[in-house]
């Protein structure tokens, strides 16, 4: 039990202190958010590449970082995928990677002459072809599309 003589000896409450005492609850709170909002899931090869080359929006980016705290896995493939573009880069750079002349020649004849003709844009060059259950799915899309409306 606590004698009087104790509350004279415990810290006084100061402005430091009691703000100390709010950044740590913020933090806390942030850290529990940031857990509960890692829902994505390990993350797919496209989205790894999409990160390390900085071509992810500003958004999913900030949940990929977010998920990186928690994923030892997704670190690793980030990692990896760094590693990777890094030696590409070092290898353009000392051209080790080289395309055969006669590509070289081919694409600098398109360059100059142009494209030739190609499929009309009036009509795809590939038309998939849709059956039964494909239109049954668009229709249960579009049904459930129009009920979260």
């Amino acid at each position: 039990m606590r004698s009087l003589d104790d509350k004279n000896h415990e810290r006084p409450l100061t402005l430091t202190s009691i703000f100390t005492e709010a950044q740590a609850k913020v933090r806390d709170k942030a850290k529990a958010r940031a857990q509960r909002a890692d829902t994505i899931g390990h993350l797919g090869p496209e989205a790894v590449v999409a990160f390390v080359d900085g071509e992810m929006p500003a958004k999913y980016a900030h949940r990929v970082r977010i998920h990186l705290v928690h994923c030892a896995e997704c670190r690793a493939e980030i990692q990896h995928q760094r590693n990777a573009a890094e030696w590409v880069r070092e290898c353009s750079v000392e051209s080790h990677v080289k395309a055969p002349d006669s590509l070289m020649a081919r694409l600098a004849g398109i360059a100059h002459d142009g494209a030739g003709p190609g499929p009309d844009a009036e009509e795809p060059a590939h038309q998939p072809r849709q059956d039964f259950l494909d239109k049954v799915e668009m229709v249960v899309r579009a049904i459930k599309h129009n009920q979260r409306s």
